[in-house]
């Protein structure tokens, strides 16, 4: 089926890009035509997924490295930019999680969520501001979130929730700043997906000899109106919404995909 949104001769780049919701937005990227560069941690991730979007016919390559080093998103847009002559769309998917107690949880741990989390993007984003700006380029910049930025839920996930909040904030001053160059940042908040990242979270919450679907689902009960998962797919459309036509007088929001967690 041809893509909805054409952003055929874009140049496009994704942090955790490798697998989960990163790799779906990447993959749909290409669908929609853009040449899309990955960035993650893990080269097999990483070459597997470039393998994939080089499979649906447009150009792709990778970079390995750790998003809380300032230089790893500025190398890989620079690759990017040196392979095809251009550098159109950031999207900062990194991200990592740490359940513990509020008091218990140490200052390690703390930083460490918030190095990946928030300075990920923040580096994701600067890195890609300054090459739009020196290349003269109307860019889209996304960051992912998450219903935890808007509403703390406490233990287990409160430092997590504070590292996603914190990218709600990014995102607006991003997005101001870049106005006066026509660069747009937005965010997108994904509700409960079944990703990687939930399977350590049921490592978490699941008892000794407790049924895994049923606590997924009881999280969904609690937290969802609509007491559905959310899927990776849905936050790759609202991506390419924001990084198409349909995008060029929205920046500055951070979009729930929740299945009516958040109504604000």
């Amino acid at each position: 089926m041809a893509a909805i949104i054409d952003l055929s001769g874009k140049t496009a780049v994704v942090t955790g890009g490798g697998r989960g919701l990163g790799g779906c937005i990447a993959l749909e990227l290409a669908k929609a035509g853009a040449d899309v560069w990955i960035g993650d941690i893990v080269e097999e991730n990483a070459a597997n997924m470039s393998k994939q979007i080089k499979d649906v016919g447009v150009k792709s390559g990778y970079c390995v490295g750790d998003v809380v080093e300032e230089n790893t998103t500025k190398v890989l847009i620079d690759e990017a930019y040196k392979a095809t002559g251009r550098f159109d769309i950031m999207i900062s998917a990194a991200g990592f999680i740490i359940l513990e107690d509020f008091l218990k949880m140490s200052e390690k741990d703390i930083r460490k969520l918030l190095d990946i989390n928030l300075m990920g993007s923040i580096h994701a984003d600067r890195n890609a501001m300054k090459k739009m700006i020196e290349t003269k380029t109307k860019g889209r910049i996304v960051n992912i979130s998450s219903i935890a930025g808007r509403t703390n839920m406490g233990d287990p996930f409160a430092w997590y929730c504070v590292s996603k909040a914190a990218v709600v904030s990014l995102t607006q001053g991003a997005a101001k700043y870049g106005s006066q160059y026509d660069i747009n940042v937005n965010a997108i908040m994904p509700g409960i997906i079944r990703t990687d990242m939930w399977e350590k979270i049921l490592d978490f919450l699941t008892p000794e000899g407790g049924n895994r679907d049923e606590v997924f689902q009881t999280n969904l009960n609690n937290l969802i109106s609509q007491k559905r998962a959310q899927e990776p797919i849905d936050m790759a459309w609202l991506a390419l919404y924001f990084c198409g036509p349909s995008g060029n007088n929205v920046t500055g929001q951070c979009v729930h995909v929740d299945g009516g967690c958040v109504m604000a």
